[in-house]
């Protein structure tokens, strides 16, 4: 992830629309955009064995209101064991901390589609998640982390049996504007789903993900 984030930000400020003296960004924090991303390489590993795929995913921020935003997401990894399928939507509140650095929160319906270790787990549940967004170099570079927990309740997984799921990750990451409307994205997750079922399984999870961003706004 740090090669990721490194060259992206080389061939980012490199550029010429990045050098441009006439580039002004709109007023930050900016919470409208739509993004399409890459997921270049997610691991799976437990106490069954490890997997690693790759994917594609996207998201969608709406400012509601000056202080309140709806978001959407979206996430699909293949790998040798089956599918990993995510989707989240929700709303939420931000706010500064200082004129560089917000703070935001959501409360998201979660929903989970995961095949590992033999067994097929779909489950519906519900989550929080918490970050900060720093703006640096006259706003044309941010730099992100979030925490996130979910709980999915109880996942089916065939025989009349169920299986308690709960997820808890951590994302860092940066975005580069290239110009006022585009920009690049990168980011790194790391977290752990949580399997209660006759014992407690823990099925750990690392993604790369880059991206494309554009603003809305």
């Amino acid at each position: 992830m740090r090669h990721a984030i490194t060259g992206l930000l080389l061939a980012a400020t490199a550029s010429p629309a990045f050098a441009q003296s006439a580039f002004l960004m709109p007023e930050v924090p900016r919470y409208f955009y739509l993004q399409g991303d890459y997921v270049e390489d997610a691991e799976l590993e437990g106490n069954v064995g490890s997997t690693d795929g790759d994917g594609y995913g996207g998201s969608l921020w709406v400012p509601l209101s000056a202080r309140s935003f709806f978001t959407a997401d979206y996430r699909t990894v293949d790998n040798d064991q089956g599918d990993l399928d995510e989707l989240a939507f929700g709303v939420g509140l931000h706010g500064p901390i200082t004129p560089m650095l917000d703070a935001y929160g959501t409360l998201n319906f979660d929903r989970l589609e995961l095949a590992f270790g033999g067994n097929d787990f779909d489950a519906n549940g519900f989550g929080a998640r918490a970050g900060l967004r720093a703006f640096l170099v006259d706003e044309r570079v941010e730099l992100f982390g979030e925490g996130q927990y979910s709980d999915y309740g109880d996942a089916d997984i065939g025989g009349g049996a169920e299986v308690d799921v709960e997820g808890r990750f951590l994302t860092a990451g940066v975005v580069v504007n290239l110009t006022p409307a585009v920009a690049l994205h990168a980011e790194y997750r790391t977290g752990t789903y949580e399997l209660d079922f006759q014992g407690t399984t823990d099925v750990d999870r690392d993604d790369v993900t880059l991206g494309v961003r554009v603003y809305l706004d």
